[in-house]
């Protein structure tokens, strides 16, 4: 019994991330209407979700799971989270309703175009779009409605919405000429309620789970003679990053372009612009980093199979390449805050600069302690800045879309943009296992990367779920089925797989180990590139 709900589990979980992977292409092929009747939909889709969580309990009953609270929490409630899923699947109604100003009525349209009535009146009083001083571009915009008969006025604006008797507006759109109102509306009593206690538990568990005895976290953290790799690793988690699936403004432009004049209030803004214009983009910088990355993991890989250390020269010779990269990304980065006022938190240029920074910034607090740091910090900095030198990805600095401007989504995109750093490190530890020849190295290097694992999938999922909570308040669905969402769910599957070796025996073995973790990060490459390249979505901005 306990066999059978153990393959039952894993096997739903399998063959779910084999449909997710394919809807995502069918939707690109034939429209989001046939994904989500052949695979988001569908009866079997929903069973094998029931499948996954029925069996995988049971398993853990039986295996005596209960006994290890943290665990057991991680995985009720992520049962939550599926069954207010489930609930808002069968109860929960959503659409859109089209005011003009003045107007006032109960009827909205449902996502299927069905007609519906809402047990109210609601009245477009005056809508408004608010612009960044000086320009075009908008800075929020603005409903001012009226719930009727009781006659209570609410303003919806961008991630502020409306609640009036179980049912939620937000500001979805708006008419051209600026004197009608598109709002979205949700009606999910108790669907968001149950998933947002699953959240909650999840969040706890995750917590928790670090303080928890005897768990296979707490085994890799022994069974690491020294803490030298695992801290290196740790270290290398990014700061709050921008948004990996938002723009940086209203639009990309393909061909380079300079800083909104109105951005530039002074004299010295403009130097300053011109000069961070002319050294904005490092190509220069991310082939050294690169080559000098590549030298040095090489290098690490021979010299820790002979169990032997880095020379000091070497050592402290990329450590002065190290500082002179960080001072070249510490120039960039401050041109850019001083001249729009803000900090690298929004746009993928900021993100792949700022983790760049990071990335040398570690070499040289840690270099000497942790000499592994300089091969990974190397290569890290190196990619990061070769996606920076990209002709798609613009250094122009422009303001703020509307949506944007939420505190939540700036956690999210932290949460995320570490946990695919530790990923891509991971996968570096990958490759070094499968090259060094001793079976001993290879079982270290195996147990790093559980170490760095665990709050890789845990920051993921904390990611995920925090996305889906901003998601709702901006757009009014906690879970859309979009490509990008879709690709992050997949990839939290498959990492998670690597943390079952306990009930899955592959996965004790360090080579397969070793290459399965190469393999789950072209899972992070799709979710981050291959989404917005290949299959698109509301998400996409390439």
């Amino acid at each position: 019994m306990k066999r059978t709900c153990k393959y039952l589990s894993f096997g739903a979980a399998a063959v779910l991330i084999a449909m997710m992977m394919a809807a995502t292409v069918v939707e690109r092929l034939h429209g989001t209407p046939v994904a989500f009747q052949w695979f988001y939909h569908s009866p079997l889709f929903i069973a094998l979700w029931a499948v996954a969580a029925v069996a995988g309990l049971i398993y853990l009953v039986m295996e005596g799971t209960p006994k290890r609270v943290w665990t057991m929490g991680l995985h009720i409630g992520l049962v939550v989270i599926l069954a207010g899923a489930l609930v808002t699947f069968l109860f929960g109604t959503s659409g859109s309703i089209h005011l003009r100003e003045g107007e006032t009525t109960a009827s909205y349209e449902l996502d299927d175009e069905t007609p519906a009535t809402l047990p109210f009146s609601i009245r477009l009083e005056a809508f408004a779009i608010d612009y960044y001083e000086g320009t075009r571009r908008p800075l929020d915009y603005r409903s001012d409605i009226t719930f009727l008969p009781e006659g209570n006025a609410v303003r919806i604006s961008m991630n502020n919405i409306a609640k009036y008797h179980g049912y939620r507006f937000y500001q979805a759109d708006y008419d051209e000429d600026g004197k009608g109102s598109i709002l979205a509306v949700s009606h999910d009593p108790w669907g968001v309620g149950i998933t947002y206690a699953g959240y909650l538990l999840l969040l706890l568990s995750m917590i928790g789970f670090f303080f928890q005895k005897d768990t296979a976290f707490r085994k890799a953290l022994r069974r690491v003679a020294t803490m030298t790799a695992a801290v290196a690793l740790f270290a290398l988690a990014p700061a709050p990053a921008s948004a990996q699936s938002m723009p940086e403004g209203m639009g990309m432009p393909k061909k380079e372009a300079g800083t909104p004049d109105f951005m530039l209030t002074s004299k010295a803004k403009v130097q300053a612009n011109d000069l961070y214009m002319a050294i904005a983009r490092p190509k220069a910088q991310f082939m050294l980093c690169l080559t000098l990355g590549i030298v040095l993991f090489v290098l690490g890989a021979v010299l820790i199979s002979k169990k032997r250390k880095f020379p000091a020269w070497v050592l402290h010779g990329g450590a002065a390449i190290a500082l002179l990269m960080w001072l070249y990304l510490t120039l960039v980065i401050g041109l850019r805050w001083y001249i729009s006022g803000t900090g690298p938190y929004v746009g993928r240029y900021n993100v792949m600069m700022l983790m760049a920074w990071f990335s040398t910034l570690t070499i040289l607090l840690l270099y000497r302690r942790f000499p592994l740091i300089e091969p990974l910090g190397f290569l890290l900095a190196g990619f990061t800045m070769l996606l920076a030198s990209r002709e798609s990805v613009s250094p122009q600095i422009t303001p703020l879309m509307p949506v944007l401007r939420s505190p939540l989504l700036s956690i999210h995109v932290v949460s995320m943009m570490m946990s695919y750093t530790l990923f891509g490190l991971v996968a570096f530890n990958g490759i070094m296992g499968l090259a060094v020849p001793s079976r001993e190295a290879k079982e270290s290097l195996r147990d790093v990367s559980l170490v760095v694992l665990y709050p890789a999938v845990f920051l993921l999922t904390f990611g995920t779920f925090l996305g889906a909570v901003w998601a709702n308040i901006s757009w009014g669905s906690y879970w859309a089925w979009d490509p990008k969402e879709t690709w992050a769910l997949i990839t939290m599957l498959v990492y998670a797989f690597t943390l079952h070796g306990g009930a899955l025996k592959p996965f004790r073995n360090p080579n397969f180990f070793h290459g399965y973790t190469i393999f789950a990060f072209v899972c992070v490459l799709v979710t981050y590139f291959g989404v917005n390249l290949l299959l698109g979505g509301m998400h996409s901005y390439m």
